[in-house]
């Protein structure tokens, strides 16, 4: 009897094993799936930032004047790669917030809420900096002091600092500012915008208006890895109406629209 009953539990400790065994590979297994469809989801800054191929030497010949001079803004940035390596996926520029403000009331020539509807991007004339245009639908005008023929159903074209670069090998590589994201296509938002000399505007920052909330397109929503906030998260998960009369105070308290 006693050496059936060592047999017994020695099989017992034998399935046990077996069975613990199984579970540890079928976790194992599940985590490296897990990981694997992480990597196929994209991140929604990047698949909001339009590319521009690398242009040959005599691509700048085909180009309008008025581009040229809006390239030549973005010339001896050393920012994009000629020749980049075969790992690099993007290039980051980690600079100063020059806002120093979630609401740039005073900075902004003009802030309006509107639809981003087309995205592009361009390169510098010597192909060393690299910038993005997005094309807004304006549905409504909040401060005006830089062009009065702003109105509502109008559109006005934004730039930002950045893009995504397409190489002749198909590689394409994102080049971006820390913590400056980008508006995605066919969303609405509500910008803070500088004036250029091209009757372009510059984007200080933006906030996206989604289910009658408004969320930072700046900020901490560029590093998903990073569990520190920045100045625009304050405002994420705010009521669309709250925060609109929080920019209209601001406004009114920084000397009118």
């Amino acid at each position: 009897m006693k050496i059936r009953t060592k047999i017994f539990l020695i099989l017992i400790v034998i399935v046990v094993a077996l069975s613990t065994g199984t579970i540890a590979i079928m976790n194992s297994q599940t985590q490296t799936n897990q990981t694997q469809e992480r990597s196929k989801v994209e991140d929604p800054d990047d698949t909001a930032t339009p590319i521009v191929d690398f242009y040959d030497s005599n691509a700048n010949q085909k180009m309008e004047a008025d581009r040229l001079s809006k390239n030549a803004r973005y010339d001896n940035s050393g920012f994009v790669l000629t020749d980049p390596h075969p790992n690099a996926g993007e290039v980051i520029r980690h600079e100063e917030d020059s806002n120093g403000s979630d609401m740039p009331i005073e900075k902004s020539s003009i802030i309006i809420e509107g639809q981003v509807k087309d995205s592009k991007a361009f390169l510098s004339n010597d192909k060393s900096g690299i910038y993005s245009e997005f094309t807004i639908s304006v549905s409504k005008v909040l401060k005006n002091s830089y062009d009065n023929s702003v109105k509502p159903n109008e559109t006005v074209i934004a730039e930002r600092f950045g893009g995504r670069v397409r190489y002749p090998s198909g590689k394409i590589i994102r080049y971006k500012v820390s913590g400056k994201g980008s508006p995605s296509l066919n969303s609405k938002y509500l910008f803070f915008l500088a004036g250029t000399q091209e009757d372009n505007y510059k984007i200080l920052t933006a906030y996206e208006l989604k289910d009658n909330k408004v969320f930072a397109l700046d900020g901490s929503r560029t590093f998903p890895r990073k569990n520190s906030k920045l100045i625009y998260d304050k405002h994420n998960g705010k009521e669309y109406k709250n925060f609109i009369n929080e920019v209209d105070q601001a406004i009114e308290n920084k000397g009118g629209k």
